[in-house]
């Protein structure tokens, strides 16, 4: 009787056996819990992008204080991203406990059967409930255990983080470099050029030579004739 039930919990999870046309149960539903319900709870606690880069502009201006800063600290970053994170165990512990009483549910309906048998209903009952509640706080553990190690090390040198780096940049210092694309138009301006003479210089001593050289206002070049 023991085997009969371990085969007809395996049935209902697997989908073998009788299959119940009515409504999803055992196997089907804890399927649609982790690819239907549990993306939606997630989705939930999850910010747009335009109020993510709102939030992360907050707190680089906050991080800098009265002072102006010159780089992007990665502390906004990573405070950003660890609240983020930290949204993910509620919906993980919410799928958890949904599953563990869509697995209970079936363990009832699997000893219905030995109801002519109340002693070993009873105990069959109290020894599985009792381990599927250890496996769910093994596995509440598991799922804290992985956000803490997530929030340990926040890798800021992730592509994400520098695309949006890159980006707020590009829009804070966009009139700067609009003012330094107008100044690199005057830079290298022709001076004044012509013919240079040198003397008494290393091995030539006593000898003089004459270059031709062009003067720019922030470089100084010199060749053998104009040409």
């Amino acid at each position: 009787m023991v085997n009969k039930v371990n085969h007809d919990f395996e049935e209902m999870i697997e989908g073998a056996g009788s299959v119940d046309t009515k409504s999803l149960s055992g196997g089907a539903k804890i399927n649609t819990i982790f690819h239907f319900r549990f993306p939606g709870y997630l989705n939930e606690g999850r910010l747009d992008e335009q109020e993510l880069r709102k939030e992360i502009g907050y707190a680089i201006r906050n991080i800098h204080g009265v002072r102006s800063g010159l780089f992007t600290p990665d502390a906004a970053f990573e405070m950003t991203v660890k609240r983020q994170i930290q949204t993910l165990a509620p919906p993980s512990m919410k799928c958890i406990q949904q599953v563990s009483t869509e697995l209970h549910e079936v363990i009832m309906k699997c000893i219905d059967k030995l109801k002519n048998y109340p002693n070993l209903q009873k105990e069959i009952d109290n020894l599985v409930s009792s381990y599927l509640r250890e496996c769910e706080q093994e596995c509440r553990n598991q799922i804290n255990q992985l956000v803490e190690v997530e929030l340990a090390y926040i890798n800021t040198n992730h592509d994400d983080f520098i695309g949006f780096t890159s980006q707020t940049k590009s829009e804070s210092v966009k009139d700067v470099q609009t003012t330094n694309n107008a100044t690199d138009t005057q830079v290298n301006q022709l001076i004044k050029k012509g013919w240079l003479s040198t003397s008494n210089v290393g091995l030539t001593k006593g000898l003089s030579r004459e270059y031709w050289f062009v003067l720019y206002t922030d470089a100084l070049a010199w060749f053998k004739d104009e040409s």
